[in-house]
């Protein structure tokens, strides 16, 4: 199970429009690419393995969890690529390093951690995912058009729960439930700090 922030990619043109053109370029240089649809783009925070009885039980925490938290602002920035732009595998967008960004993710590892469940690698960044690769390619042309530039920002209220299963080369992803942020300004409990 993936916990995730959804990306309201209506709110987001400059990245739209950048991913079609990115998507024709690819196209042109004949890789093999498995694009995400917009309505999917989700940031990804933490990552569960979990038996489908225990989900409930997740969901449950995630719901606490929220009611604690404000909406916060989040920066879409520049493309990247994961393990890195010579051998590209999985094609992502990078995320503001903002300090409720960060205590999301350390305030929800730290609570299925101690449920005994594991959250993935701690090192791990939030980053958008648009496209998987299904051999390594060398994408530093395909995104030099596209050098620093920032796509825009996103109003974030809510989490939803993911799961994945494996088709082919490629995860598919399906949403099992969303979770809004119902706190204030006043609970503080992501340190809020826009000047970031």
């Amino acid at each position: 199970l993936f916990i995730s922030i959804p990306v309201p990619f209506e709110k987001l043109p400059a990245l739209n429009d950048a991913a079609k053109k990115l998507k024709a370029q690819a196209l042109s240089k004949k890789m093999e690419v498995q694009w995400v649809r917009p309505e999917n783009w989700a940031i990804n925070l933490v990552v569960l393995e979990v038996t489908e009885d225990q989900v409930p039980a997740v969901q449950n925490h995630i719901d606490e969890i929220c009611k604690k938290w404000p909406p916060f602002k989040l920066e879409i920035r520049s493309f990247s690529a994961f393990p890195d732009l010579l051998h590209t595998r999985v094609v992502v967008c990078d995320i503001q390093n903002k300090r409720e960004l960060a205590t999301a993710q350390d305030q929800l590892r730290t609570a299925f951690e101690s449920l005994g469940l594991d959250t993935g690698h701690k090192d791990e960044r939030p980053f958008l995912t648009l496209a998987r690769l299904r051999k390594a390619r060398n994408f530093k042309d395909v995104f030099s058009p596209f050098a620093n530039k920032k796509f825009g920002k996103i109003k974030v209220t809510q989490l939803i729960l993911l799961s994945s299963e494996q088709v082919g080369p490629y995860p598919k992803y399906a949403q099992i439930s969303q979770h809004p942020f119902t706190g204030t300004e006043d609970d503080e409990p992501l340190t809020p700090n826009d000047s970031d």
